[in-house]
């Protein structure tokens, strides 16, 4: 109701309902034995997180819209899955630091290897699809990697330790853009791909380090719909919001409680998912547990390819 100064009557009622614009959703808060650590989401919304609980894999389970947790794929190879991606005909694909890609079949359950690249000191740790569902892995290498689905191999070269990628088109060009440490520096680097699915020279997007200092990460990358990127790091604030115009700001400054991010991913409509990272007190103990956290950006993610 609204009031006016020196009237005795308020104006007609309007009933609203307010929405958190942030809630934990998994494990409770109150649980310090379960440590998710990737997230990946399907085309119905669903979430999917790798776990470890009591410090052994858990392998993956799947959150579903109303927030029924259900197991998907036991422990494989992994302690954890350090990315996951959907891809064609509902694979899901995996990656854990390790020289190998992994597959879990369509509706869950136990995975294999998908393809291993030599030599087996290379490591992929970042997935990511394309629109032609080519599948791109980075990790700390001299190398990108494009794995066709006949699981035929083509490198291109980077010298970089990658973190996070992602596959976004703008102004009618699809572009991999990549999180990339150089030497200390962090950076969002971009590599446009052409007709043939090769990667062009790399564009440097955004200076990372110039903005926020060394010593912080990028742990995940998204995009919104209209072309802004979230940057998980490893910064209190989180999540970093940059624009077209590579001004940036915090994510819900005041909202988000300060810990850093392990993992990111869009949900269905305007939800945006990661996962907090633990936090601890001057004494080493647990203050905040590692936790699942629904975000409501107002406002759709851009279109995930392969799956």
């Amino acid at each position: 109701m609204v009031a006016v100064l020196n009237s005795s009557l308020f104006s007609n009622r309007i009933n609203y309902s307010q929405v958190a614009v942030a809630k934990d959703i998994y494990p409770d808060a109150n649980s310090t034995f379960i440590v998710p650590y990737s997230l990946v989401s399907d085309n119905s919304g669903n979430i999917y997180t790798s776990l470890t609980v009591n410090g052994s894999s858990a392998g993956v389970v799947k959150i579903t819209n109303d927030n029924t947790v259900a197991n998907y794929a036991p422990k494989g190879p992994e302690t954890f899955w350090s990315s996951m991606r959907f891809g064609p005909n509902g694979i899901l694909f995996t990656a854990r630091n390790v020289s190998g890609v992994y597959q879990i079949p369509p509706g869950g359950g136990a995975p294999k290897t998908f393809v291993a690249i030599s030599p087996s000191s290379i490591k992929i740790s970042q997935l990511e699809f394309d629109a032609k569902g080519n599948l791109w892995a980075g990790g700390n290498n001299s190398s990108i990697y494009r794995i066709d689905q006949d699981k035929s191999i083509h490198t291109f070269h980077c010298v970089a330790n990658i973190t996070a990628m992602r596959i976004y088109n703008d102004g009618g060009t699809n572009y991999l853009y990549v999180a990339a440490t150089q030497n200390s520096n962090v950076s969002i680097q971009r590599f446009p791909i052409d007709s043939n699915d090769s990667l062009g020279a790399p564009q440097q997007y955004y200076d990372f380090t110039a903005n926020y200092g060394t010593g912080v990460s990028i742990t995940s990358l998204e995009f919104s719909a209209d072309g802004d990127m979230y940057l998980g790091t490893t910064l209190p604030q989180a999540i970093i919001d940059v624009h077209s115009d590579k001004s940036s700001a915090p994510l819900y400054p005041g909202i988000l409680k300060l810990a850093g991010t392990v993992s990111m991913a869009w949900g269905s409509g305007n939800y945006l998912y990661y996962i907090r990272a633990q936090t601890f007190d001057v004494n080493g103990a647990l203050v905040v547990p590692e936790t699942i956290v629904k975000l409501d950006i107002q406002k759709p993610g851009a279109p995930y390819f392969g799956r």
